[in-house]
């Protein structure tokens, strides 16, 4: 599968070896668009974590081969970099993250391999598809609010039918370290006291914060002025409400 002069360049994607990693490099949409110029070469079962099948990808125009045919291809995309580089020919190039890992790039450096990472990638209006870190981040972001859903024992979302109005969850900071989320070991920590201020004094009400603001009365609203010599506007003879419209109605 080593590309040269004549034949087109080859392109594989590598199966994730850790058991926690779920992700793929490509998807068929992406072979899709690259069979048009290069030759892809998919490992079996690569997408399986992921949902995607060995069919989508035969279907997108990718071989399918073991992962000791993928490894001779002359350019390697994988999520997670690889750990044993013994059986990766030098001169070889890897495309996956890790860019800013000392221990990969010695790792890549002592093979003789090029490594592109992708969190090198500049962060420009140009490279905005390739973002790895804004569209992984986004990923993280998303997956903290279910885990924190999950584990709040209050309803989270807000929701409005012809039925009712649900409004979104708000709980204190205090009654949440109380108890309040569902833990798996059972402890309780050390109970706090809530805080005992409230919007008469003043000021809206922080979660957990004890510091009572000082005692103040809100001011009184202030007074329309009116500006000496201006009228009001109903006084005026062509607005819809003057004594003038209405006696010619």
């Amino acid at each position: 599968m080593s590309s040269t002069d004549n034949a087109p360049l080859q392109v594989a994607v590598l199966a994730e070896i850790d058991p926690r990693e779920t992700r793929v490099a490509m998807t068929p949409d992406d072979v899709r668009r690259l069979t048009k110029r290069v030759a892809v070469t998919v490992e079996r079962g690569a997408g399986s974590r992921a949902g995607l099948t060995d069919v989508a990808y035969q279907a997108a125009g990718a071989a399918l081969a073991d992962r000791t045919e993928v490894l001779r291809a002359s350019i390697l995309a994988m999520v997670r970099p690889l750990a044993d580089v013994t059986q990766v020919a030098r001169g070889t190039t890897l495309i996956s993250l890790g860019g800013r890992d000392p221990d990969v790039a010695e790792r890549m450096r002592s093979r003789g391999l090029h490594h592109l990472g992708l969190e090198r990638v500049p962060r420009i209006s140009r490279a905005q598809s390739i973002d790895v870190l804004t569209s992984q981040a986004t990923v993280a972001g998303y997956a903290a609010v279910l885990e924190g859903a999950r584990r709040l024992c209050v309803m989270l979302p807000m929701t409005a039918t012809a039925a009712g109005n649900i409004p979104p969850a708000h709980q204190p900071r205090s009654q949440i370290d109380e108890g309040a989320l569902c833990r798996a070991d059972g402890k309780h920590p050390r109970p706090r006291t809530p805080p005992t201020h409230h919007r008469s004094q003043g000021r809206h009400p922080v979660p957990g914060d004890r510091r009572a603001p000082p005692a103040r009365s809100l001011p009184a609203p202030a007074r329309r002025r009116r500006t000496p010599g201006c009228r009001d506007s109903r006084a005026l003879p062509h607005h819809p409400r003057s004594r003038e419209v209405r006696r010619q109605r």
